[in-house]
């Protein structure tokens, strides 16, 4: 299954777990939700917003003045990743790197 086709699946059910501006993840128990503020070395800010109910995992991302994106956890080998659109935001400790895959353009990211 592509990761375009896993993006979708998972953005549709996080339209489908909206109520009144939360998000539902369906999983084992409740959803949790954790927030983040990164500053990042182009001098932008980038706030994250975690969804987590495992298995599912998704991260809403905001860097600067660009929309928010809907980012779904992938496999990685350290940290924890996410990708959805064209972006990647890979994350470990309290430091990250967000990815523009099309244009392979990175901005690292620290709390």
């Amino acid at each position: 299954m592509s990761l375009r086709v896993v993006s979708l699946a998972m953005f549709t059910l996080l339209l489908a777990g909206c109520d009144n501006g939360k998000i539902t993840l369906p999983g084992s128990g409740k959803t949790e939700v954790t927030k983040t503020i990164m500053h990042c070395d182009d001098g932008q800010t980038l706030e994250a917003t975690y969804y987590n109910n495992d298995p599912n995992a998704l991260a809403v991302v905001k860097k600067g003045d660009n929309p928010e994106y809907v980012l779904v956890n992938v496999i990685a080998g350290s940290g924890a990743k996410y990708d959805g659109n064209i972006y990647e935001w890979w994350t470990k400790g309290s430091t990250g790197t967000f990815t523009d895959l099309m244009e392979q353009k990175s901005t690292e990211c620290t709390e």
